[in-house]
């Protein structure tokens, strides 16, 4: 920027300078993204309204994906507080809903939905996820997208993995979303 600033108008120099800044914004971006995935501390939980959160991230959704992409909810009249940090639980509803938006080139339809859900020992044993006996709220997002083979389903959350071009996608949000989850003390399906 201080060089399209203070040097001569040329158009090649600011091609170059375009590109550098083009580039550092990407670098920026990832090493962003990275952090967040790469964070081992707590999540910074504060008592947040769940659907409220997912309300305000269908409404930067709506301004984000495919026009043809409609968002559906569904959240019955429950008890929606949780203890979460509520700008990664909007980053990881973003991330999945971009991903299921970009499986719809045609168009399609994303329903959010919830459901409280109380776990027992058992419940707990028998999952992969670190998680206490108690009260969860289960968020479900479903698409009506092209689908995926088991597997690319046993790979999604791997940083890095991506079935996108180079130039469109790290391989870093559902990564994230995976990470998130774990730090928020829960469980994440995908089928």
């Amino acid at each position: 920027e201080l060089i399209q600033r203070n040097a001569p108008q040329h158009e090649k120099i600011n091609k170059y300078t375009n590109m550098i800044i083009d580039a550092s914004e990407q670098a920026a971006a990832l090493t962003k993204q990275l952090l967040t995935f790469a964070r081992k501390q707590p999540a910074a939980t504060t008592v947040i309204d769940l659907h409220e959160c997912i309300e305000d991230t269908v409404s930067l959704l709506k301004s984000t994906i495919d026009k043809r992409v409609s968002v559906e909810l569904d959240l019955p009249y429950i008890p929606s507080r949780v203890a979460g940090d509520p700008a990664q639980l909007q980053s990881a509803f973003l991330n999945m809903c971009i991903n299921a938006a970009q499986a719809m080139p045609q168009g399609g339809i994303i329903k959010i939905s919830t459901q409280n859900k109380i776990l027992d020992a058992r419940d707990c044993t028998n999952s992969s996820f670190d998680l206490e006996p108690g009260k969860y709220i289960q968020v479900s997002i479903q698409d009506n997208g092209i689908g995926m083979d088991s597997a690319l389903i046993a790979r999604i959350f791997e940083p890095f993995f991506t079935t996108k071009p180079a130039e469109e996608g790290t391989g870093l949000g559902l990564a994230a979303v995976f990470g998130t989850v774990q730090q928020h003390k829960g469980s994440i399906r995908v089928s």
